[in-house]
């Protein structure tokens, strides 16, 4: 439990996790006054600001040690991440996170070579862990970002890639051919046009010679017309994709908020006497299901954004029922909500030696609506196959929220 509600505050931006705020800000904090002072101590030298020395160089190893302790308990507290949750292998998968082994180097740098080669400004990749307190963490976090924003659009920048390489390629060649008579001692071979196209595209040219004749010149001018739109578009792939997944991470929130509101809609039984008994019984008093119309009204939501909500959140769910037996069709929508964190369905935990297995959803007005009851009554942990109304537990994922 402890190893757990460290890794909270360790590793997720929660906002409403206090203590983690606290020591994501002081973590930042730390970073920045490190930068700072260590850009301070390159301009003022030790006879200037003999006092700035002293306290950069204290700073400097106080924070060592306290990246050192933060580095051992991440490293230990990691196994409560389900991806590295072996022992071992788990810990070996955390260490070779690129973050984590920046960090390790700016702290080996320190322990082999002294003050005198600090990487600390390394440090501040940890700084865009900022975005992440703008929402959701693993919405806002910028490495999620620019990783998605890449993979939804690896298509484009590979295509971008072949086309930049077949015009580096072919314009190397034309020049070559057109030079090599003029400026024999220059383009001797095709590795001099390679180098020196590839320094017009990007703007780097480095070689020190031009064409010097007239279709020369002119393909210089077109290479650089060129060059501008083969560093221009894998840039406006990447910054659309990027804004596009701002925007995702914008939507996917709201749809988290809308989804809450819903939930919340189910907290009390309708009926007044109902509500009375359940409360006498300490039962939970969580309805079994919402009409649509009904969650529409009450929230004043249209049915677009119902709709769009529930397909997001797996813990909710549409059905098509009848209003009556006798009714050929099934025109009326009814919206389910279950505790939904496993595979199958939802678990919930009571640290019970009784354990209550429904094979059916707890919207069933039979068996899993009186199984979720018994569960309550006895305060035991209670297992529903949510996604499926069989008679095993699947392990098939649900393929549609509407059914």
């Amino acid at each position: 439990m402890f190893r757990k509600k460290l890794y909270r505050i360790l590793e997720i931006s929660d906002k409403k996790n206090d203590a983690g705020v606290v020591f994501d800000f002081v973590l930042f904090a730390t970073i920045i006054l490190n930068i700072s002072l260590f850009g301070l101590y390159t301009i003022f030298s030790e006879e200037d600001f003999s006092l700035l020395s002293i306290f950069y160089l204290g700073f400097y190893k106080f924070s060592i040690i306290v990246y050192s302790i933060e580095l051992f308990l991440r490293i230990w507290t990691c196994v409560e991440n389900e991806k590295y949750d072996s022992p071992i292998i788990g810990r070996i998968k955390f260490v070779l996170n690129p973050i984590i082994l920046i960090e390790f180097i700016v702290l080996a740098t320190y322990f082999i070579f002294g003050p005198l080669l600090n990487t600390i400004f390394l440090r501040s990749i940890r700084l865009f862990d900022l975005s992440e307190y703008l929402g959701d963490s693993s919405n806002y976090s910028s490495y999620h970002l620019l990783r998605n924003s890449f993979l939804k659009r690896k298509e484009e920048l590979i295509i971008t890639f072949f086309a930049s390489t077949i015009t580096l390629i072919l314009c190397s060649y034309l020049i070559y051919f057109v030079e090599r008579n003029a400026q024999p001692e220059v383009f001797k071979n095709i590795l001099p046009s390679l180098k020196w196209v590839f320094g017009i595209l990007t703007n780097t040219d480095t070689t020190g010679f031009s064409p010097i004749t007239s279709i020369g010149n002119f393909l210089r001018i077109t290479i650089i017309i060129l060059g501008t739109l083969i560093i221009g578009l894998p840039l406006g792939i990447l910054t659309g994709g990027f804004i596009s997944e701002i925007e995702d991470a914008k939507k996917s929130n709201e749809l988290k908020e809308n989804a809450l509101l819903i939930i919340e809609a189910f907290g009390k039984e309708g009926k007044i006497l109902v509500r009375n008994e359940v409360k006498r019984l300490n039962l939970a008093d969580d309805a079994r299901f919402r009409s649509l119309d009904n969650l529409s009204a009450r929230l004043c939501f249209s049915n677009n954004e119902l709709f769009e909500t529930i397909r997001h959140s797996n813990q909710l769910r549409i059905r098509a029922c009848k209003k009556a037996e006798d009714d050929l069709y099934q025109d009326n929508f009814i919206v389910e909500y279950f505790p939904c964190n496993e595979k199958f369905g939802s678990v919930i935990k009571r640290n019970s030696n009784v354990h209550v297995v429904s094979t059916q959803n707890y919207s069933d007005p039979g068996i899993g609506h009186f199984s979720r009851m018994i569960a309550d009554c006895l305060g035991a942990n209670y297992y529903a196959n949510e996604y499926f109304n069989s008679v095993a537990i699947s392990e098939e994922k649900r393929v549609l929220p509407l059914s």
